[in-house]
């Protein structure tokens, strides 16, 4: 009876390895043929455009074949060598079986102009360098001061200092949109770090804003808004740099 049982086992086992064997066959002989197979070669490759880079920069950066296997091209060394286009943050491949190549891109906004000697350094708001170009063309844009000219490399992020300063222009920035602050600074000169001046175009108004902590930003601008409302259409230089602000915010107005 044991030994008819130990058969019956054996038998099992053998079953089981046979099975496994087959379905690893079957793996094999779908691999080569996805592999091999001309079906599989691509005839397109496409990209779209977006708003900073072009479907033939997006193309030849991704640098793949016609005619390649679709299974065989190396997706990361493909992304990698997109994504060195300095507008680009993310790039996806997308297999249209069963010959067909998809890329879409997610781009980098800009947020910021970065002033230094007679070029404008256009950054995304995580202190990206996108491009630097000899004219300011996006007017609506804040420019920022004081930035290290050494730090300013095209498809590189800023370092050390040249990153706190625009860290916290950039908080300076999204604070007054958080409070509703209702004018934009088109300018933050950070040329002196313990004496930060804003200028707010719309108003004609110069404000030296002293020294940026980022725990005072949100009541600092919030005192700024309350003072802007009472000046009305008032022009000139407002003074907030004093430790005290609160009490000793000092307004020139501008003849």
């Amino acid at each position: 009876m044991a030994k008819k049982e130990d058969d019956e086992n054996i038998g099992k086992v053998k079953t089981r390895r046979m099975g496994l064997f087959i379905i690893l066959l079957l793996i094999v002989m779908i691999t080569a043929g996805c592999l091999f197979a001309p079906t599989f070669n691509i005839v397109s490759v496409t990209a779209e455009d977006g708003l900073f880079v072009t479907s033939g920069e997006i193309l030849e950066k991704a640098n793949i074949k016609i005619g390649e296997n679709i299974f065989r091209i190396n997706d990361s060394k493909i992304k990698k060598a997109v994504q060195s286009l300095a507008y680009v943050k993310k790039a996806q491949i997308y297999r249209a079986l069963p010959n067909r190549i998809i890329l879409k891109v997610e781009e980098r906004q800009p947020y910021a102009i970065v002033k230094y000697l007679e070029s404008y350094a256009v950054t995304d708001k995580f202190g990206y360098v996108l491009e630097i170009n000899q004219e300011n063309t996006l007017k609506d844009l804040p420019i920022i001061y004081g930035i290290n000219p050494e730090e300013c490399i095209a498809g590189k992020k800023l370092t050390g200092i040249s990153m706190l300063k625009y860290e916290n222009s950039a908080y300076i920035i999204e604070t007054a949109e958080k409070i509703g602050f209702q004018y934009h600074f088109s300018e933050i000169n950070y040329d002196d770090s313990t004496n930060v001046k804003l200028y707010i175009k719309e108003k004609d108004i110069d404000v030296i804003y002293g020294e940026i902590f980022i725990d005072t930003i949100e009541e600092k601008l919030g005192h700024l808004k309350s003072i802007l409302l009472q000046l009305g259409d008032k022009k000139g230089k407002i003074d907030m740099s004093n430790e005290d602000y609160l009490a000793r915010t000092v307004f020139t107005e501008r003849k």
